[in-house]
């Protein structure tokens, strides 16, 4: 159904999910444009929540009905994750009972520590699992999907290799970007491993994303992989954010396209002046923000 590895470190946290959607009733509707993680940031701490399972339901993607369902509360980060398992249970529970593990995985650091979390939508009422490192130094790592079976069975080499060059990464040895495309490969043999025993539904495009919050230099990063483990750009592959229940994705997505129009707007000798009004523009950002859904909403279009 899918693949999905997390990882977190003291300092940061990693997420790395495949791309496919595969559709249950219609397999030609199946496509690789999905975006599996989910970015949540609370006053307590930071998660990268993947999903692994049923990608989409109806037209709604999964990271986003997660994104739609915390918009508008600012709760500490378990509480998040405990607010997503009881809505799971209201809402996705009539999708996933005869299709397969349905799980979310997710990175954490929460209060200076670092976890991985897990939520079981199988067990009846779901559960929140918190995984603690054994030491503050270990990098906790988890694994979901039906790539996991790959992965335990050929790829745990590979899987500790890569929790090594994250304790590399904390003391400035790699940089993000390598390990990034070390979970890219990851994914991308695991899809191989499963096509070839005709298992179509885990692609060997991916996305990786990175937060790294106590960074001086950037809080992280995401990339698009393809199948050879090249980097790509994909405009709709954004992973949501929300931040203290705020809809960052979708205040960022309306002040971007409103900037971009007003650009096109104006004619070719116009100046940075004549573009930004500091007092137009500071009223036009706050009525662009006020039309913006703030509440929280569950229901699956």
């Amino acid at each position: 159904m899918t693949f999905a590895v997390v990882l977190a470190s003291r300092s940061a946290i990693w997420a790395c999910a495949d791309r496919q959607l595969t559709d249950q009733h219609n397999p030609l509707l199946s496509s690789k444009s999905g975006v599996k993680i989910t970015s949540i940031e609370t006053k307590d701490g930071v998660a990268l929540l993947a999903y692994a399972g049923i990608g989409r339901v109806k037209d709604t993607q999964i990271s986003w009905w997660v994104y739609r369902t915390l918009r508008g509360l600012n709760m500490p980060l378990e509480r998040s994750l405990e607010h997503i398992s009881d809505a799971a249970q209201r809402r996705l529970a009539p999708y996933v009972r005869h299709a397969g593990a349905h799980f979310f995985i997710a990175a954490a650091i929460r209060d200076g520590k670092h976890y991985v979390y897990e939520i079981d939508l199988h067990k009846r009422p779901p559960q929140v699992i918190r995984y603690e490192p054994r030491t503050r130094s270990q990098v906790q790592t988890g694994i979901s999907g039906s790539g996991a079976t790959y992965a335990l069975r050929y790829e745990k080499p590979r899987i500790k290799n890569i929790a090594r060059l994250v304790k590399h990464y904390e003391h400035e040895k790699v940089s993000s970007e390598f390990i990034a495309s070390q979970l890219a490969s990851l994914n991308a043999s695991i899809s191989a491993r499963a096509r070839a025993v005709g298992d179509n539904t885990i692609s060997p495009e991916s996305i990786v994303i990175h937060r790294h919050p106590k960074s001086k230099k950037s809080d992280g990063q995401q990339w698009c992989f393809d199948p050879a483990g090249k980097t790509y750009s994909d405009p709709d592959a954004a992973v949501p954010i929300v931040g203290c229940g705020l809809p960052v994705s979708e205040i960022t997505r309306a002040l971007m396209d409103d900037f971009l129009q007003r650009i096109r707007a104006m004619p070719p000798d116009a100046t940075p002046a004549q573009l930004i009004n500091a007092q137009e523009y500071e009223a036009a950002t706050r009525a662009i923000i006020e039309n913006i859904p703030d509440t929280p909403d569950e229901k699956l279009r």
